[in-house]
């Protein structure tokens, strides 16, 4: 009975900070120099994207409706998704091209990453593995949160602010980032090992060997490997992470301006964006395990450990056990110290009613003496009865949105970060 009320108090409390509603949506900093661009004279529709998939895929568009665009195996490269012309297309700026990126990680395993780009409509798909005329954009990459995938980043629409403000996007799934299978559509994770054909919660290795640690590294990956890209400046990155992506991106921005200061070079990450950040998921692990002995006894006889709606490794927890630094006057496991080290301009943004990550979290993040974020690069956004992922929801109210989407571009402009359809070189 004890073990049942710990695990039920973990699937209530602990990695539902973890939860995601989704990533980071990872931003990218850049203050925009050089002439202005020319029209490019290509501007995307509906009708277009919709005849580009039916030629990538061998059909005859007349055969098939719009609605039946949703059976194709959208995972795929080149694929090109719009919204619904009559609803959503006056009030969207931007389409998006799936484009997978395929990195080794330091395992020496080769890894599958599944991504799309999401661009102004003046973006011609042939740019993003051909030359653009010697264009450039700065890009913002987005992490998504535990168990979920880049497609919260289709409902949490960062991307119009980040159009206007001249960025292009990157969401892309990490790698094992959720429990479920590429075959299934919309909540299939697509990321993972390259040999592995069958994508089960019961097969997957790195559903099973995942953590924050191995997101770290994924999202290391992933900026790298966009670097290659003839579009993308190869110097100005901003990442923006939901909950659990947040403290992904939160420690990948550290680690990144550290490593490239020892070679003598800026972080190329110059905007960190940090949506409801789970940084109290340490803290709940230690809540729910008192030990890493109570965590043992709660494991399966498959070895697996049953987290937040999804039965996962036990590598997620014993990656991170360690890393928080109790402190004694809160009585709380922070890992505020592994973040410390960005200097750039960071802007976090949670609600005032979030259940999952007490927002308590985000302030003491910025407002005190030993916070990480605690001088004038940092602005907090606390959101009025917002709750856990509630960019992603579709019955938050607009209003809440709104006041993040308004955040970000009022962020990206006080801290010359806009790019204002200017070209970078």
């Amino acid at each position: 009975m004890k073990r049942k009320s710990v695990m039920a108090k973990f699937a209530g409390v602990f990695l539902a900070a973890v939860l995601t509603a989704a990533s980071v949506f990872s931003v990218c900093a850049f203050t925009a120099c050089g002439d202005e661009m020319e029209p490019s004279g290509f501007t995307m529709t509906y009708e277009l994207a919709r005849e580009m998939n039916m030629e990538n895929f061998g059909v005859n568009v007349a055969e098939v409706s719009a609605n039946d665009l949703a059976n194709f195996e959208w995972w795929n490269d080149g694929f090109i998704r719009m919204s619904d012309p009559e609803e959503k297309l006056e009030e969207l700026k931007y389409y998006s091209i799936v484009h997978n990126l395929e990195i080794t990680k330091s395992d020496g395993e080769t890894y599958n990453i599944y991504g799309y780009f999401q661009v102004p409509l003046d973006f011609d798909p042939s740019w993003i593995t051909d030359d653009a005329g010697g264009r450039t954009w700065p890009v913002a990459v987005q992490c998504h949160g535990y168990n979920t995938n880049s497609n919260g980043f289709m409902s949490a629409d960062w991307a119009n602010t980040w159009v206007e403000k001249g960025y292009i996007t990157y969401c892309f799934d990490f790698v094992g980032g959720s429990s479920g299978g590429k075959e299934v559509f919309r909540t299939g994770v697509r990321s993972g090992n390259k040999e592995l054909e069958t994508w089960t919660e019961e097969n997957n290795p790195d559903w099973m060997n995942m953590s924050v640690y191995t997101e770290v590294e994924d999202l290391d990956c992933v900026l790298n490997a966009l670097k290659e890209l003839p579009f993308v400046q190869d110097d100005n990155f901003a990442v923006l992470g939901q909950s659990q992506g947040g403290v992904v991106a939160a420690i990948e921005a550290a680690r990144r301006e550290e490593a490239r200061a020892a070679e003598g070079l800026e972080n190329d990450i110059k905007g960190l964006v940090l949506v409801y950040p789970a940084f109290s998921f340490v803290n709940d692990m230690h809540v729910s395990y008192p030990t890493l002995d109570d965590m043992y006894d709660a494991v399966q006889d498959d070895g697996r450990i049953f987290i937040m709606g999804a039965n996962i490794g036990t590598k997620y927890i014993t990656d991170m056990y360690d890393e928080g630094e109790y402190n004694p006057d809160t009585g709380l496991y922070e890992i505020y110290d592994l973040v410390a080290g960005y200097t750039g301009s960071v802007l976090i943004v949670t609600g005032s009613g979030d259940t999952t990550v007490d927002p308590s979290w985000s302030f003491n993040a910025i407002n005190q003496l030993t916070s990480p974020y605690g001088d004038s690069q940092s602005t907090l956004v606390l959101v009025s009865n917002a709750v856990h992922a509630f960019d992603m929801m579709s019955n938050t109210p607009l209003k809440q949105k709104q006041m993040c989407w308004g955040a970000l571009a009022d962020y990206l402009d006080l801290n010359g970060l806009t790019v204002n359809g200017e070209d970078a070189e």
